[in-house]
């Protein structure tokens, strides 16, 4: 597996959305965004974070959380791989979305709630956003744009920013 990644500033309580696309439509490209990220000792194998993955091959999401100290070991699913008539799929452009609030996480795409997470491991940190494959060799094309970040709030007051424009 092979991850391309970028860290934006650290925060604790945050509403968070950004647009992301695959470039190719034959290639197993997968974006995520990691919110409440922690740079571990070394490389990014020792961060400890959560992790909000997007699937548009096969429209599904998986939310997880990977411990610090713990290299190589998966990710422990918060939220199971799922497929939602929300995720848009091959190279069209959907909109990412977290809200953070104290332990819980509300996971968004397109302006559409997923699932939310109750979870107080990670209280603040980073947020990371990149690409992967499991695809050995190979790397990806994402295109992400129109980052907004804001304080939390009502989701029907926040609408820029998990749903964009």
């Amino acid at each position: 597996m092979l991850d391309r990644f970028e860290r934006i500033g650290r925060r604790a309580d945050f509403a968070l959305g950004i647009e992301a696309r695959c470039l190719e439509t034959d290639a197993d490209c997968r974006y995520w965004l990691n919110p409440r990220e922690q740079t571990g000792p070394g490389d990014n194998r020792t961060t400890s974070a959560y992790r909000f993955e997007v699937d548009p091959q096969r429209g599904s999401y998986v939310f997880g959380y990977r411990d610090v100290g713990e290299p190589g070991r998966p990710a422990e699913a918060l939220v199971r791989p799922t497929s939602s008539p929300a995720v848009r799929r091959g190279t069209a452009t959907n909109r990412l979305g977290v809200v953070a609030r104290g332990d819980r996480l509300q996971l968004l795409i397109n302006g559409e709630p997923l699932a939310e997470v109750q979870d107080d491991r990670r209280p603040w940190g980073q947020i990371g956003r990149g690409a992967s494959t499991q695809t050995a060799n190979r790397l990806v094309q994402v295109q992400f744009a129109n980052l907004t970040i804001s304080t939390p709030g009502p989701l029907d007051a926040l609408q820029s920013v998990p749903r964009g424009r």
